[in-house]
């Protein structure tokens, strides 16, 4: 008996990993903080992923956080995710594009591709990425 290999593409490992930090971030009432230091299975996922699905994850977080204001800003992954979200609203301002321009542009594909690409210290994009999908949570409950 063989054992079958299955592979995902970027986009899968994107779409997966989206969808299970939501879930993460909104079993803890969209707080951030205890989804980053509880570092299981999904941050292992993470870790294992490649880094275009983590700049996907990223850059797609970032889109959702747009609207989601200024934050203190006490870590560096909260300054990245508010780099990033600022990227995000300035493209619609000054644009009125889609997600799909706003991943195109220099400085959010640069700065996401800079930390998903980043093995010395993984946990800056985990914990980003995480951070990006509370503010999108919470910008979404607001537009309620």
């Amino acid at each position: 008996m063989t054992r079958r290999s299955y592979t995902f593409s970027a986009h899968q490992e994107q779409h997966l990993l989206t969808r299970l930090i939501g879930r993460a971030v909104a079993a803890q009432d969209g707080e951030h903080l205890p989804v980053i230091e509880h570092t299981g299975q999904l941050f292992f996922l993470w870790r294992r992923s490649t880094p275009d699905a983590r700049s996907h994850v990223l850059l797609s977080s970032a889109w959702q956080a747009r609207t989601a204001g200024w934050h203190l800003m006490r870590d560096p992954q909260e300054r990245f995710a508010a780099e990033l979200c600022n990227y995000a609203a300035q493209w619609v301002y000054e644009n009125y594009g889609t997600e799909e321009g706003f991943a195109s542009t220099p400085h959010a594909s640069c700065l996401a591709d800079a930390l998903a690409r980043d093995y010395d210290d993984i946990t800056v994009s985990w914990a980003t990425a995480i951070t990006l999908t509370a503010w999108g949570q919470r910008a979404a409950e607001g537009a309620r």
